[in-house]
């Protein structure tokens, strides 16, 4: 009995470094129901990893859509979670506030944590949409670090873009800084999975700068 537990503990020692590689229905039939007890302080463990940091990205935003008017800007952004209760932040502008705010197309609750405008949401993917009324002065529109595509309307009008490095979108041409130079390089990681049949998987990581563009 004692030799079986210490089987046991050992077993499950090794699934919780082997549990990021392998289907659950490879996991033992003793071991299943320890799963979620092995797994429950690994928050991450969906997350993909940036091969960059090493770190896990649980959000991905993909695109955001910007539409100035005379009186207001309206955005409609989507997101990618691959943890439950996720904070996500949205667009802001210098002492102003977001309104109407949308998660799929039903009312959200936005949060004021650390003085922006943030949802907490759970894992999947997110239609987003809002607004923040204009000003005169308002030069440019924070957006969510590690956006990918970023579209500006005006009047319905799509007009060139001008995000800097801090993630800031420059609403009037004349006060952006200088467009930085485009380059494009692509870094490919795999991973090779022991088993039968032998699997791989393949991760591209693309880092681009400059204007918006096709690749």
């Amino acid at each position: 009995m004692l030799k079986s537990l210490y089987i046991i503990i050992i077993s499950l020692l090794l699934l919780t470094n082997s549990l990021y590689s392998i289907d659950e229905n490879k996991i033992p039939s003793s071991l299943i129901e320890w799963k979620d007890w092995v797994l429950d302080d690994i928050k991450d463990r969906e997350c993909p990893i940036d091969y960059q940091t090493g770190k896990s990205q649980c959000s991905w935003f993909r695109d955001i859509a910007v539409d100035l008017t005379n009186q207001k800007l309206d955005f409609n952004m989507s997101v990618t979670l691959y943890r439950d209760k996720t904070k996500v932040t949205l667009p802001s502008a210098h002492l102003t506030w977001v309104e109407d705010v949308t998660v799929n197309g039903k009312k959200a609750i936005v949060l004021d944590l650390n003085s922006k405008a943030t949802l907490i949401l759970d894992k999947g993917t997110h239609t987003i949409t809002g607004s923040i009324p204009w000003r005169e002065n308002l030069k440019y529109l924070q957006l969510p670090h590690a956006i990918a595509l970023v579209n500006l309307y005006k009047n319905g009008k799509k007009v060139s873009t001008s995000v800097d490095q801090n993630a800031r979108l420059w609403l009037d041409k004349t006060s952006s800084v200088k467009t930085e130079k485009g380059t494009l390089s692509v870094s490919i990681y795999r991973k090779v999975i022991d088993g039968h049949p032998l699997r791989m998987k393949s991760y591209l990581h693309f880092s681009v700068s400059g204007k918006m563009r096709s690749v």
